[in-house]
């Protein structure tokens, strides 16, 4: 059987488990040893398909010089 990533992310999330994207690595919220081992086996699958998080891009933003009006 192929691995398919949006699939197993779909899946994860309909289990409850929150799969986000940190640079190169994938935080898994809430996930059992079982899905944590299927994450690290198929991480460069998923990376290409999970977004960037959210409060580590608007954390970089605050540090950024403000536009001058």
């Amino acid at each position: 059987m192929k691995f398919e990533p949006v699939n197993f992310i779909r899946l994860a999330h309909r289990n409850g488990i929150q799969l986000t994207r940190i640079g190169n690595h994938i935080s898994a919220v809430d996930a059992s040893p079982i899905w944590v081992k299927a994450i690290k086996k198929h991480k460069r699958q998923l990376l290409k398909h999970l977004p960037e998080d959210q409060i580590r891009r608007i954390q970089t933003d605050l540090f950024e010089d403000a536009p001058t009006l």
